[in-house]
């Protein structure tokens, strides 16, 4: 006989406390044999722990952690454990005094079955081995794996057996999922679920989840079960030791299921879900492939919406094709739809998400449920991680607030949908839908009185409904609606609802704060609110009246004045007059009542802010100018918003102007520009006063008659433009004496074209000057009649444009992309030069590994134009310039340029072109003192890349061709470069466009090249193993600690140092070789190198190595030779001479590698022969790279080039990746080249790369 326990629970809870146990949901732990109190895990929407402890012969305590449970009531946890008692005998009478008989007994069976024979082992899960191909059957889930941990008996496996025969034992249902802990890790994980039927015709559940080869969970319910006892001990994470009957029966359907239905695969969840959208797409044509087939019909969605006493919302689910049934766990739902499973529909229909796929509109909520669903399973495992437990997973229903709410809205917009609204015990049902409506709030306001019947003041009271936070609106429902609150004043809702108390407006408002609530808060009440006033006539009796306030304006000997005075009804005060007579302050006495002092003392601390003077009469006043400013640009308009604003005839005499007619009258002369500023608005003086103010960088200029003229920023900017022209005072600018070089001619005439202010008067020659230059296809120069049929329309035009320029006398970079001939097109300017007997000597300034390649060239193009090295000891290079009068062109490198500057002061040369401009890019250095010390007539500057590393280099550039153009150089660093630079500064950048940009000629391969073969570029990205790892990882720490122990001082002082280590964690990305002699590991890099020359050479490419380490050359070197594979090599010890017998040879014979140090080969080499480019390493400057790839992709290629790049995942080489692109952009907006560079990095900048 069994206690009786049911009477203490209603009927609800013990309905839901019986659902837990059936579900499994109870889990018994283990307790001590002689104790009295059992304990449970009770898996809720949490996991529970319930404790029942039991007397002789009722139940004597029960406690459960539930917060239902902690105020003191029964819960559905409690009950649920004690049907687990009461079905396997724990609750008979008298159970406690036969504990130690138990006891006994129990060991007296152990003893029996020590006694007997050692059971046998069996492995009933081994896997099959198959030969891999494609057409022998595939199995994901690997179960010898999955139960390697597990023990299995002889005996057992018979019991399951036989189990599984007479169907005592039966598999419900299989289910696959990615569950949030898995996620990251693509895996998979299956759950299969069973029931046991004992003799008696109880069900009772087992469980087992896996992944592809681990047991994860096992669940056996079955209450004469030993081993099941145990595992439910250990809470469902024993997956070791002995497998119970029950479970290895559940095994061996699972098993057989898996490879007959053909469960899982590799394919992980992302994938799966774009597989699942394309598959979506195309349903319906696939599930009716033909003509009067019937298609699958659809799987529909429907949520309802649960509507609390309290208005809290929440949807549950229905799911089905016909008939819709709830889905009771919308976690696995998700996973069952996910996994293209089935799922049991009431007791009989099952539903095949892999048959069938849903409608349009379910489609759509079912992403909603599945990110909610996702969600909520992050959150609670965040909190798990923090707090040890979970909280808010997702069960049956998904709450609505917050972002889910203004979602769900959105969906069910034009919807129709089920509800049911909750009312204490009476519930109400039916169809609602989704509106934007105002809340309605009913609201009375009736007078209060004291005790004595006395007008008190009033209350205000009422309803309101209880509006539910969205992430962006509020939302209440009424009517059968869902409604999204709008309203004109989201302030004044926002506080009613800060101040209702259960939906319950009170309020009192006193006499002294009820005219301030009439005037400024009814109003906009009444925008959100019915409201009705009981006695509305008593209580306007109370009211004070509204002040009307004024304001005097005055203007009187070069000051502003304003009286302030304020006015209720007929009676009038002056707030700014001084209250120092004792008339007045009884008159203030008087009013004290019904004046609102702190809207008045509100109104003149405004005053105040435009007038913040007082003088002896009271009167605020300013007699500033930029105060002046101020209250006619703005601030009478300001002043009318708060009241009336009356002004004498003096204040409104004075006025701001507008934009005055401004001439520029630009004519040229010899090589200068003369400028004249005029207007017919003001006089020559009045102007030169003007300029003064803009150079004083003021707002607005101020007329002797006292008017103000504005000065707008766009003005402002224009005036800046001229007034940078020269050092010439404002009064040399009007008077007509200002005069800048010619070269400005075209940045003026750009100036003057967008400019609406300024009207100009050019003469002919200037613009005879700028059509040239903006005709420069239409002129006349005609291409040297050898170059005709050599040179293309883009170098024809190349040539003209810098024929245009030297007719000027201008100086220019023609900055083309590497491979686009610059050599030529400069070539074909001096041979119609010597043709046209213009060509005294011309000077050729070139890196060293260049000059003997400069040689050829102009054997090549312009055999006419004889050609003098310089070159050779200092003896051979003086005589060589002293007797080079019968050369036509002499060739130096930088280097040698400044060893014998001295040597060329008598000479002046009619050209000077520097190669490769980059290399004075630093206007301090020698080599570009050097080449700006030589006497030269027209100077051209030739490079792919004028800026790599910072403005100035533009600077030393242009220095060279045209000195001052770009100012001195602290003006141009000041001015333009800092503002762009640090700032951002688009008009600075904008400026420096307009100058540089007549005077730089740049196109892209892109753009010009139609025939120019494709350029294909990959990262190769390399894994360190764990020997290279620790040296790279040992550094790394080791710079960043030594980095952020120092200041910014002391970094900039140690930087040569620091750079030293920082180019060791570069080596090591290469090869720890480089920096560590005794190092025996691998090289990830070089072992990849080696793997994609030998590939490559066997498809009958051609490859280029480039490295900036000679030293890891000479590594391949050896990895060539050991290969016995054929190279060439080129170093910075690479005789020049030799260096153009070696390109030439490789580019005509079959060697197939070039190992090309990156500053020794990385310009001026043409390497057609190869077509694919191999960057072993990174280097800072990105146009470095481009110029090495260069080599390869320029004209004469046939074949497409690949490019690879050798990158180490995450180290170093990885942020100098995405620093070489962040630097790009300032180069580009400016004359799209390139930047980057180490020197230049800050400490903050080294610290992010480690």
């Amino acid at each position: 006989m069994n206690m009786t326990w049911k009477h203490l629970f209603s009927n609800t809870i013990l309905k839901r406390g019986e659902a837990y146990y059936r579900n499994g949901d109870v889990t018994p732990q283990k307790t001590a044999e002689n104790s009295n109190t059992k304990t449970f895990y009770v898996q809720g929407t949490e996991r529970y722990i319930v404790k029942i402890a039991k007397g002789k012969d009722a139940i004597k305590r029960m406690q459960c952690d539930c917060p239902y449970a902690r105020g003191g009531a029964r819960c559905k946890h409690m009950a649920a454990a004690l049907f687990w008692m009461e079905k396997n005998g724990d609750l008979a009478i008298g159970a406690a005094q036969n504990i130690a008989s138990n006891a006994k007994a129990k060991s007296n069976t152990k003893s029996i079955l020590v006694s007997r024979t050692k059971p046998v082992e069996v492995f009933p899960f081994k896997q099959e081995t198959r030969t891999a191909s494609a057409e022998a059957p595939y199995q994901y889930y690997r179960f010898d794996k999955i139960t390697a941990a597990c023990t299995f008996y002889q005996t057992d496996l018979e019991t399951a057996k036989k189990l599984i025969e007479d169907r005592r034992i039966m598999l419900e249902k299989i289910y696959e999922g990615f569950p949030h802990y898995l996620y990251r890790e693509n895996g998979r994980e299956c759950t299969a679920a069973g029931v046991y039927i004992d003799a008696k015709g109880n069900t009772h559940s087992i469980r087992v989840t896996f992944t592809r080869e681990e047991l994860r969970y096992t669940y056996c319910s079955a209450p004469a079960c030993p081993e099941g006892q145990r595992r439910l001990a250990h809470y469902y994470m024993s997956t070791s030791g002995r497998m119970c009957a029950h479970l290895t029966a559940l095994l061996l359907l699972t098993q057989d299921y898996i490879i007959q239905k053909r469960l899982g695969d590799v394919t992980d969840y992302d994938a799966l879900r774009l597989i699942r959208e394309c598959r979506e797409e195309h349903a319906v044509s696939r599930k009716a492939a033909f003509t009067g087939q019937t298609a699958v019909k659809p799987i529909q969605l429907e949520p309802r919406l649960d509507v609390e006493t309290d208005g809290e919302l929440s949807i549950t689910i229905k799911v089905g094709v016909e008939k819709l049934y709830i889905v009771k766990d919308l976690a696995e739902f998700v996973d069952t739809v996910e996994a293209q499973g089935e799922m049991q529909l009431g007791t009989k229909n099952r539903l095949s998400f892999a048959a069938a796929s849903f409608d349009e509109d379910s489609l759509a909520l079912y992403h909603f449920i599945k990110n909610e669903v996702k969600a909520a399973g992050i959150r609670s495992a965040e909190l798990y991680k923090k707090f040890g437990h979970t909280y808010g997973e997702i069960k049956s229903a998904i709450p609505l607030y917050g972002r889910a709410l203004d979602e769900f809205f959105t969906l069910m917009a034009d919807r129709r949908f089920p509800f049911v609204q909750k009312d204490g015990r009476n519930k109400k049902t039916g169809e609602a839908v989704c509106a934007d409506q105002s809340p309605r709030i009913d609201l009375l306001i009736e007078k209060i009185q004291d005790s004595d019947g006395n007008f008190d003041g009033i209350r205000l009271s009422g309803e309101i409904p209880t509006l539910i936070e969205g992430a962006e609106y509020r939302y209440f429902f009424e009517d059968a609606s869902l409604n999204r609150a709008v309203t004109k004043d989201a302030r004044i809702l926002e506080t009613l609802m800060s101040v209702n108390d259960y939906g319950r407006i009170d309020l009192q408002i006193g006499r002294r704060s009820l005219s301030e609530f009439y005037h400024k808060v009814l109003p906009a009440i009444k925008e959100i609110a019915q409201v009705q006033i009981q006695d509305a006539q008593t209580i306007e009796q109370y009211l004070y009246p509204e002040p009307e306030f004024s304001f005097f304006l005055d203007a009187n000997e070069d000051v502003f004045t304003c009286m302030v005075k304020v006015q209720y009804r007929d009676q009038v005060f002056e707030l700014t007059k001084s209250e120092t007579s004792g008339a007045l302050q009884v008159q203030s006495r008087m009013i004290e009542e019904y004046r609102d002092l702190r809207a008045e003392n509100e109104i003149v601390a405004q005053a105040q802010t435009l007038f913040p003077y007082q003088n002896d009469a009271g009167l605020l006043s300013c007699d500033e100018e930029e105060q002046q400013y101020r209250v006619l640009d703005g601030g009478v308009d300001f002043l009318l918003k708060l009241g009336a604003v009356h002004a004498t005839d003096r204040f409104q005499r004075v006025t701001i102007r507008r934009k005055p007619q401004i001439t520029v009258g630009v004519r040229m002369e010899s090589e200068l520009l003369k400028l004249k500023l005029s207007s017919t608005d003001l006089t020559d003086e009045e102007l030169i006063d003007l300029l003064n103010s803009y150079r004083s960088a003021k707002r607005y200029h101020r007329l002797k008659n006292g008017d103000f003229i504005q000065m707008e920023a766009n003005t402002m900017e224009e005036l800046a433009a001229f007034m940078s022209l020269s050092k010439a005072k404002p009064g040399d600018f009007v008077k007509g004496d200002m005069q800048v070089p010619a070269y400005r001619a075209l940045y003026l005439d750009k100036v003057l074209e967008k400019n609406e202010l300024f009207y100009a008067r050019r003469d002919h020659a200037f613009k005879h000057l700028v059509k040239e230059f903006k005709t420069v296809s239409d002129s006349e120069y005609e291409v040297p009649e050898s170059l005709q049929h050599v040179m293309r329309s883009y170098q024809e035009f190349g040539y003209k444009w810098l024929r245009t320029v030297e007719h000027y006398q201008f100086g220019g970079i023609l900055a083309d992309d590497m491979g686009l001939g610059k050599t030529l097109q400069i070539l074909s300017v001096l041979l119609a030069a010597k043709q046209e007997g213009r060509l005294d000597e011309v000077l050729i300034v070139t890196p060293a590994s260049l000059v003997y390649n400069w040689k050829e060239e102009c054997a090549k193009f312009a055999p006419e134009l004889s050609v003098a090295l310089i070159a050779g000891n200092k003896e051979e290079r003086e005589a060589a310039i002293q007797n080079a009068a019968g050369a036509d062109i002499l060739i130096t490198s930088y280097d040698l340029l400044k060893r014998d500057i001295l040597s060329y002061a008598d000479k002046t040369f009619s050209y000077q072109i520097i190669d490769e401009a980059q290399y004075i890019k630093t206007h301090t250095t020698a080599a570009a003192k050097s080449v700006k010390a030589v006497n030269s007539r027209v100077r051209f500057a030739l490079t792919g890349t004028p800026i790599e590393n910072r403005l100035s280099e533009l600077w030393s550039i242009f220095d060279f061709l045209m000195p001052g153009f770009l100012y001195g150089y602290e003006q141009f660093r000041k001015e333009l470069e800092m503002p762009i630079v640090k700032h951002n500064d688009k008009d600075a950048m904008s400026k420096l466009k307009r100058l540089v940009e007549p005077f730089i000629l740049r196109r892209l391969k892109q753009d010009v090249l139609s025939d120019l073969p494709d350029k294909n570029e990959e990262i190769c990205y390399v894994h360190f193993d764990e020997k290279q790892q620790n040296l790279y990882d040992g550094q790394a720490l080791h710079m960043k600690q030594l980095i952020e122990k120092q200041s910014d001082e002391m970094f900039q002082k140690n930087k040569m140092a620091i750079l030293a280590e920082i180019t060791k964690i570069r080596q090591i990305c290469c090869d720890p070789t480089l920096c560590f002699e005794n190092y025996d590991g691998e090289s990830a890099k070089r072992e990849t190198c080696m793997e994609l020359l030998k590939s490559a050479m066997d498809s009958g490419h051609k490859i280029l190595v480039f490295s900036q380490f000679r030293s890891l050359l000479e590594l391949l070197e050896k990895d060539l030779q050991k290969e016995g594979i054929a190279y060439f090599k080129i170093t910075g010890e690479t005789k020049k001479e030799d260096r153009v017998d070696l390109v030439n040879r490789f580019n005509q014979d079959d060697t197939p590698i070039f190992l090309i140090s990156l500053k020794a080969g990385g310009t001026g080499l043409n390497l057609t022969g190869a077509d694919i480019v191999i960057h072993f390493d990174p280097w800072w400057n990105l146009a470095a790279q481009n110029q090495a790839t260069d080599r390869a992709h320029r004209i004469g290629q046939t074949r497409t080039v690949s490019v690879y790049k050798l990158i180490a995942k995450d180290s170093i080489e990885e942020k100098i990746l995405k620093m070489q692109e962040a630097k790009r952009a300032l180069a580009d907006e400016i004359l799209s080249g390139n930047t980057g560079g180490l020197m230049h990095m800050s400490r903050a900048e080294l610290l992010e790369l480690l």
